[in-house]
């Protein structure tokens, strides 16, 4: 008979074998003999042990073995050797009198496949990763050791990964304090999410190092057992299953409910459709054979609550607990009291109470002391010293945190095609815009800002990005004119100005391929490398030991994995230390009195002798633990002055919100805490430590796991092999814990052997979990959320001792109006700030028409944000005093902000050489040749370039400032009377502007000849690049698709123009300044001070909002019936096949992306990234073979 639990939502399968043992007052002995079955000979030291407990025997030198203390009832007892296949006979003792059963072992022929799997040693890693993760689970698989993992084999196999055993598996669970000996039979996992894994398990006690230790096991002990199958089952047996917290009903399906269930209440279920019927314990459980045994009987599906946990794939609203369905098919299982089941039946368990894994398995022979039960073990436990009620103060500390984090600037996440770029590439990009507190997308429609700027922090260029329901899209055309180098992206709204960064910072990596550039340092003298020592908390306190967190970074940006050490001031060593790949490790100390001490690093050649931060010697000391036992928090608090018991407080906060808050009282000036994390969201959590004055002594930041399984993202085809041009169908399935994933998505699929895996910057579950809350940039990010690791959380925790300022902090209540943003100063004609004083800003565009004020601060500053605007758009200003009275023009000016503020650049990483993207560059230049009408223009017919020479203008009139976004010029045209005169715009500026080529188009042979112009700017052109620049007539764009729409304006009607050129000039008007600006000033609008009175003393403006209408991603049109030998035409390079930057699935978790293949692509990868409408991080990465 086989045990079917299907575990979480996912049908997950655990074989079981027959049965497991029951366990009473009395127990029976159990001999018997181990030998071969080939050869019949004795087998000494095999091991006979009763399945999934601690109890075993080993065979003596005859194979003759005694195994004492069996319990009565039915028993599982497993036999097994080294190379041989192990046997298993389920026992029934009805009475204490001794049995005995010989085991013949059968060798095992998996010793010889698994010298066949090592082929791929990276692929046996990632289906090791894949094996321990899925079979191992949660919430302690992160503290589970495999410890002979190379006895392992793995193969793949149509979407299925098996996993075979040459010899029992050796787990040492490392938070229930057991070792764990697997004989694994079977093990399947496939791609739909479904695991299938079957084996017997005994145990051994791991001894615990100390006192604390000792209480941890305990304590995960019970976590593991809380909520569980075995747990529900003892309940009901004793009838305290109320009191456990479980709510248990009998599911009457014979009663119709809705269909769409989730809008049904538990109560209604209950009582109006009388489909769950709460369940009577003594009809439930039924009386066993034996005194110590029971059957559960129930011809009715058995649905159940656990009340002490919250999970939001209950179907009712009005009980978001953890929910799990139980089937029994024969109507009946036999259990133990204490909830051991002895015969399954074929029982099936759905949902919570069906997720167990390897990592939460007891022993059956474990059991819950009497005094344990009563102990809450999501609660706070004080190891030392005292928790003390909350008082008056505390309530003020966290009243005040609250107050200051009321409002928070929204988390921002930008998805681009591609990490490397060449000049002519446009970058696209998909923008998620979320609630700072839980990651849902945030509702309504609004603008964010992308700024692309050099490495030296110089914008490039600039645009506003249209949010709808946190959702939005955008791309930047790289002009020719970019040099080599590390670019730097940033997205931000206004209520970031208060924030220490951005909402959201990455590199992305652009070569110019016409110019042979090499990435070097302009500095000649070799530079010193960056050595931090920091202290845990912040404070290094003579007397108390403290972990000190190291951090050494290369001058190209990147950490250096070195040796050191720390001495004092008298040259002795202290300790030694060595930094990971990342260059950061902690070491532990304990500053002398009088001291200094210092780092000594060696590198190049080149010795560095660094001070530490001076020791103190008064104050409080935080250390902080979340490594050791993932599901809680250890703290230490030391007090320099420990003659003195006086309280503390700490204060622990997740995105601006309070977690938790405690009152401490110090034991001899220490105490020492363990508080519960499984609650808490993953992600970031700030511990602030505070005196009794309630003054901040010591912050630090903790990483809190993940304690559920990840968005599954499930990927398919249509076919196995494609024809170049051939159209794909690629399927995709989102999967939460079993449950279909509504998600808002966006898709990247390129080539990969022409575009690199972007694996430096974070993906948007390392953002939303890690990066996004941090200063600075992170190297490698991914790996802190992805591997869960031992040495990836100790890595993780230097990380946070040496980079744990976070960027996020509360915003004014005020700054929070979204939507395109209008700011500036307010100043007086000597430019002076005018305190108080009020803009009023009106629109009468066809639908875009508003009036809108703002009031400047003491500073003259001002903001008025909220505006929906599209594209360009002429506005009218007024300036007033506090009362609302007019301020002549004459007397007081808007001077606008440029965007592309307003943090510092941090050091960005070298651009990787180019011989390291050789191949990629390489086709990269081959791909924009094959079509150079997609990346630059080669219609404009290139004159020779002109120099004038003429005398430069200093500074700009009022009135032409007032008319345009742009500061300063590249070069100028001024004209007045005297001017000859011109017969249009383009024969105003042709021969007369550096850098400017006109050129009218030719005619074909015996065609009439068309009076259209072509206008390009040097560094566009001279590349053979872009399109028409973009044109202004008095600030207002002009459309020039056919290069005869500036013959409509009389030429003597101008008196100025401007040419902006370059990126810093240009970045202002995004990306349509990317080919250059021209800027008209026309003689009327330099009249307007003049005839304001006409307009009511009003002045114009212009404002650059986001575009109307999106430029739509490429993708060519094939033939669908076509094949390889009727391809014509030139050849299809392209590198990014297809992106999809807003997509969502439907109810089902399913959506679809259809595209050509190009001619020579042969792998696919396809990044798939988002959030579930419950605000859960997406990401899919999979390579995808087609030809």
């Amino acid at each position: 008979m086989r045990c079917w639990f299907f575990v979480g939502w996912i049908t997950a399968v655990l074989l079981l074998g027959s049965s497991l043992l029951t366990y009473g007052q009395t127990t029976a002995l159990l001999t018997g003999y181990v030998t071969d079955a080939t050869t019949g000979k004795p087998m000494p030291f095999a091991n006979v042990y009763v399945n999934r407990s601690t109890r075993g025997a080993i065979t003596d030198e005859k194979g003759y073995y005694t195994l004492a203390g069996v319990p009565l009832g039915t028993v599982e007892i497993a036999a097994s050797f080294v190379g041989y296949q192990s046997a298993r006979q389920t026992i029934r003792f009805d009475n204490t009198a001794p049995q005995k059963v010989n085991f013949r072992l059968k060798p095992s022929e998996q010793t010889l496949d698994a010298v066949t799997v090592r082929g791929n040693p990276k692929r046996w890693e990632r289906n090791l990763r894949q094996f321990t993760k899925q079979l191992f689970g949660e919430p302690f698989g992160g503290q589970c050791l495999l410890v002979n993992s190379e006895v392992l084999s793995f193969n793949d196999d149509k979407d299925h990964l098996y996993a075979t055993a040459s010899e029992p598996l050796i787990i040492d669970n490392q938070a229930l304090g057991y070792r764990l000996i697997y004989d694994l039979q079977h093990f399947d996992a496939t791609a739909s999410g479904e695991v299938f894994y079957a084996g017997t398990a005994r145990f051994d006690e791991l001894k615990p190092e100390n006192e604390r230790q000792a209480n941890r096991f305990r304590r995960n002990r019970l976590t593991a057992y809380n909520g569980s199958v075995r747990h529900l089952l003892a309940s009901l047996t004793n009838k305290t299953f109320e009191q456990a917290g479980f709510l248990v009903y009998q599911e009457d399906v014979t009663k119709i409910m809705s269909l769409e269930k989730r809008s049904i209440t538990l109560a209604a279920a209950v009582s109006d459709y009388k489909r769950l019927i709460p369940i009577q314990a003594s009809a439930l459980i039924q009386p066993g054979r034996l005194s110590t045994e029971r059957r559960l009987v129930s011809p009715m599906k058995l649905i159940v609550f656990y009340t002490k946990a919250i999970s939001n794939f209950s179907p009712y609203p009005d009980a978001r607990y953890a929910y799990s369905e139980m089937k029994l098919p024969s109507g009946q299982l036999q259990l133990t009291v204490d909830g051991v089941i002895t015969l399954p039946e074929g029982m099936e368990v759905k949902g919570s109470m069906g997720d167990d894994r390897l990592s939460t398995m007891l022993p059956a022979d474990w059991k819950p002391k009497g005094n344990e039960n009563d102990i809450s073990t999501s609660g706070p436990v004080a190891l030392q010293g005292k928790l003390a009620p909350t008082d008056a103060r505390l309530g003020r500390i966290s009243t005040a945190f609250s107050e200051r984090f009321k409002w928070l600037a929204p988390t921002l996440f930008v998805h681009i095609d591609k990490p490397v770029y060449a000049t002519g590439d446009r970058l696209w990009m998909s923008t998620y815009l979320l609630d700072a507190v839980n990651d849902q997308q945030a509702s309504g429609e609004t603008a964010v800002h992308v700024d692309l700027l050099s490495a030296a922090g110089r914008l490039v260029q600039h645009q506003w990005v249209r949010i709808v329901d946190g959702r939005g899209e955008g791309n930047f055309r790289l002009s020719d004119t970019l040099t080599t180098g590390t670019y730097c992206l940033r997205a931000y709204t206004d209520d970031d100005d208060a924030q220490l960064r951005p909402a959201f910072e990455r590199s992305v990596a652009i070569y110019n391929l016409f110019r042979n550039e090499v990435a070097i340092r302009s500095d000649s003298v070799p530079q010193p490398i960056d050595i931090q020592v920091l202290p845990e908390g912040g404070r290094w306190i003579t007397g108390l030991p403290a972990r000190l967190g190291i951090k050494i970074v290369h001058p190209d940006g990147h950490g250096l994995p070195v040796m050191g050490r720390i001495v004092d001031d008298l040259g002795a060593e202290v300790i030694r230390f060595k930094t990971n790949h990342q260059g950061m490790t902690s070491v532990s100390t304990e500053p002398k009195p009088q001291r200094t001490y210092y780092a000594d690093v060696t590198y190049n050649n080149q010795p560095q002798h660094v001070q530490l931060p001076k020791p103190e010697t008064e104050g409080l000391l935080l250390s902080a633990d979340a490594m050791s036992d993932t599901t809680r928090l250890a703290l230490t608090i030391l007090s320099a002055n420990r003659a003195v018991s006086d309280s503390v407080y700490i204060l622990i906060q997740q995105h601006g919100r309070v977690v938790d808050q405690r009152k401490i009282l110090l034991q001899n000036g220490v105490a020492k805490l363990s508080l519960p994390m499984t609650t808490w969201l993953p992600g970031l959590a700030q511990i602030t430590l505070y005196d009794a004055s309630a003054r901040p002594q010591a912050e630090r930041l903790v990483f809190v796991p993940e304690f559920i399984t990840p968005v599954r993202v499930l990927l398919g085809v249509n076919k196995t092999r494609y024809q170049p041009r051939e159209q794909v169908i690629l399927s995709v399935n989102l999967n939460d814990n079993g449950v279909p994933a509504s998600a808002a998505l966006s898709a990247s699929i390129t080539d990969a052997d022409k575009v690199p895996d972007d694996t430096t910057e974070a993906r948007l579950p390392a953002h939303l979990l890690l990066t996004g809350e941090l200063r600075g940039r992170i190297e490698n990010p991914n790996q802190y959320v992805a591997y869960r690791t031992a040495k990836t959380r100790q890595a993780l925790d230097d990380l946070l001792l040496t980079q744990g300022w976070r960027r996020v902090s509360g915003t004014p209540e005020t700054e929070r109006l979204g939507g395109v943003s209008l700011r500036g100063r307010i100043l007086t004609a000597k430019n002076d700030p005018i305190p108080g004083a009020q803009l009023i800003v009106a629109s009468t565009g066809p639908g875009q028409s508003f009036v809108k004020s703002a009031g400047a601060d003491e500073r003259g500053r001002f903001r008025l944000g909220g505006m929906a605007i599209t594209d360009t758009v002429r506005l009218l200003t007024r300036i007033t005093d506090r009362q609302l009275k007019n301020i002549p023009p004459m007397e007081a000016h808007l001077v606008l902000d440029a965007p592309g503020n307003r943090w510092e650049s941090g050091q960005l990483p070298v651009a990787p050489n180019r011989a390291t993207l050789r191949n990629q560059l390489e086709a990269a230049r081959i791909r924009q040749e094959a079509n150079a009408d997609l990346y630059r223009d080669k219609l404009a017919k290139v004159l020779n370039e002109v120099t004038v020479r003429a005398r430069k203008y200093e500074g700009r009139p009022d009135d032409i400032q007032m008319r345009s976004l742009h500061n300063e010029a590249d070069a100028v045209l001024v004209f007045d009377e005297k001017s000859p005169p011109y017969a249009n715009l383009y024969e105003m500026m042709q021969g007369r502007l550096a850098g400017v080529t006109v050129s009218r188009s030719i005619a074909p042979p015996g065609g009439v000849k068309k009076g259209d112009y072509q206008v390009l700017i040097r560094g566009v052109s001279s590349f053979k690049s872009g399109t028409q620049p973009l044109y202004l007539m008095d600030g207002v764009p002009i459309q020039d698709p056919d290069g005869i729409a500036l013959m409509t304006f009389n030429p003597r009607d101008i008196d100025r123009i401007e040419v902006l050129k370059n990126a810093a000039t240009t970045g202002i008007y995004g990306a349509r300044g990317g080919n250059g600006v021209i800027a008209f000033y026309s003689k009327t609008a330099r009249s307007m001070p003049g005839s304001t009175k006409a307009q009511g003393g009003m002045t114009p403006i212009q404002l650059i909002s986001y575009p109307s209408v999106q430029r739509e991603f490429y993708v060519p049109r094939y033939d669908a019936e076509g094949t390889a030998s009727t391809i014509s035409g030139p050849v299809d390079y392209r590198d990014v096949l297809y992106w999809k930057p807003i997509m969502q699935t439907d109810s089902q978790g399913r959506s679809q992306l259809r595209f050509p293949l190009s001619d020579v692509v042969r792998t696919l990868r396809v990044v798939i990234q988002g959030v579930t409408a419950d605000g859960r991080p997406v990401l899919g990465v999979q390579i995808i073979r087609v030809q």
